[in-house]
């Protein structure tokens, strides 16, 4: 009796690899864009933090210091000129 002849299996396709880390990169990428373009407010995210505080008693609520209040914006102003002189150095001619 002759034995069966073993067939090779292909190995698995994962080109699918490749377009989900794009993806992945580009949704990240634009989460921060969003997050350099927005405001913080101060006031309504003590609100939110008093109110989720019952939920969750292992961490106090957050309170921001008066002084610091207005000073918590992000923006394109707030970039470091250091980071951007660096971001434009590392930018091809």
């Amino acid at each position: 009796m002759a034995s069966p002849k073993e067939e090779k299996e292909d190995p698995p396709d994962e080109s699918w690899m490749g377009t989900f880390a794009d993806t992945i990169t580009l949704l990240m990428a634009f989460f921060v864009m969003l997050l350099t373009f927005s405001e913080f407010d101060i006031p309504a995210y003590e609100e939110l933090s008093s109110a989720m505080a019952p939920a969750n008693p292992t961490s106090p609520p957050i309170e921001v210091p008066e002084e610091e209040r207005g000073a918590i914006t992000h923006g394109l102003e707030d970039v470091d000129e250091e980071f951007v002189s660096l971001v434009l150095r590392s930018l091809p001619p």
